[in-house]
Order: structure tokens, then sequence, then C-alpha cells
């Protein structure tokens, strides 16, 4: 089971990094170039709970597995092939206390997971660095818009 994962300090408390990452109607305000295009439920105004389906524009579909103070994860599946589990965790930071780590990371499973591993394949098409810098890219997005507010220039 290959997992990818990153992290990052933010000069924030948990609750505010979770309430600003749940606030989708902002995230082309500061993370225009990334893979997280538009987010939200299916249905508009539908609760983020676990099972209801989500648009991630992934280009598959997503379903909710937790929405808590610690974390917001989903699932996307390509049937018989890979299930990727996808989180965000919001954690007390231990080196700066009030603030927050930052976890983005990705489980994978099923037939073509090893394509997201460490293996020969996989790091010769690239794919867990991608996934890396996407995540990465991302991180950073949240940080500067958490600390500071800004726009991604």
């Amino acid at each position: 089971m290959p997992l990818v994962t990153t992290q990052i300090e933010i000069a924030a408390p948990p609750a505010v990094v979770r309430a600003k990452f749940l606030d989708f109607s902002k995230l082309p305000t500061y993370h225009e170039s990334g893979f997280l295009k538009a987010v939200g439920p299916v249905k508009p105004g539908t609760p983020l709970e676990p099972g209801v389906k989500f648009d991630a524009k992934l280009g598959f579909d997503v379903v909710i597995l937790e929405n808590t103070p610690q974390a917001f994860g989903w699932r996307g599946a390509v049937p018989g092939l890979f299930k990727g589990d996808h989180y965000f965790r919001f954690q007390p930071s231990k080196s700066s206390p009030g603030n927050t780590t930052f976890v983005h990371e990705e489980n994978f499973t099923g037939a073509l997971s090893f394509l997201a591993g460490e293996n020969f394949a996989a790091k010769w098409i690239g794919a867990p660095d991608n996934m890396r810098k996407n995540f990465t890219v991302f991180n950073e997005d949240l940080k500067k818009w958490c600390e500071d507010g800004s726009a991604k220039t």
C-alpha cells in the first residue's frame, strides 16, 4: 500500500486552518493553478459527511470518508484498478504550540497502486514525485492563505 505524504507548519491554530480549508469557494483564490480546481458536494448544500459524493474534479467518483476537527478525507477510485484515500490532517504543532502541522497524504490500494510507490516503474513515470510536488504546492498555498490571507501571485 504505497503512501505519499507531505506536511507543513502553519502559523495558525488547527481550527482556523480547517475552516479556511473547508471554505471551498475560496480555493481558486489561493490555489489557482494546482491539482485541486473546484471541490464540493455533488449536490450543493449537502452536508460534508462520510458517504456523501464529492466533486473534486479529478475525473472519477469521490466519496467523503471523514470530516472531523482533526481530518478531512475522501476516497477516489477507478474500479478494479486502484483506490486512493486522500487525507488532509489538522494537527496541533508539537514544535510551535498554538500552530498547526498540516499533513497532506494519500494511501493507494488496488492492482495499479504500485505505480504510486517507490519502485522502479513508479519512479520511471515520476508518479510519486509528481504527487509530492502537487501536494507541496497546495500546502504552501494554504499556508500563505491561512497566515496572511493573500492570494497566490
